[in-house]
């Protein structure tokens, strides 16, 4: 009687199988391999030997970018038998249609600072955007593209990130 054989062995056997149980093996560590940065990112799809992965805000997109060389260290230790050359951020949402937006009580919302406590300018600006963005909370979309202009807005003039 012959020995039985894997299924798995069989499938990594076929041409092109093997890379694409590598690849999504790969997807599937992305919160192992991204950390802290899981929670505002999400690994899509490996096409030409990179990553692609989206990420939900400008800071969080800077930061991975910045982390980059780390990052496809983890990857390649984590799935070695991935050909993976590079990783590309883009800035899309994370959360499925009529989600709410993140809170500015998330921990994971900013990336900068992010173990040290707010100051007192820092939550005097995310009342001032939260006022701001009181008219238009019923609208998600909406409040959160103002949310990203008026974070954007506090940057470009160096006075900080303020937390989603």
């Amino acid at each position: 009687m012959a020995e039985p054989v894997r299924v798995r062995d069989l499938l990594e056997a076929l041409p092109g199988v093997a890379e694409r149980l590598a690849e999504a093996r790969l997807l599937a560590a992305w919160p192992e391999i991204a950390g802290p940065a899981a929670a505002r990112s999400r690994a899509e799809a490996v096409e030409e030997d990179v990553l692609r992965v989206a990420v939900d805000s400008s800071g969080w997109l800077h930061r991975l970018t910045l982390d980059e060389p780390a990052l496809l260290a983890r990857c390649r230790a984590a799935v070695p038998t991935t050909a993976l050359r590079a990783i590309r951020f883009r800035l899309a949402s994370l959360a499925p249609p009529g989600a709410p937006a993140p809170s500015a009580s998330d921990p994971a919302a900013c990336p900068v600072g992010a173990d040290e406590p707010p100051d007192a300018a820092h939550e005097e600006m995310q009342a001032l955007i939260d006022a701001a963005l009181g008219p238009v909370r019923g609208h998600p979309g909406i409040a959160e593209a103002l949310g990203r202009v008026l974070r954007a807005t506090r940057l470009a003039r160096g006075e900080g990130e303020v937390s989603r």
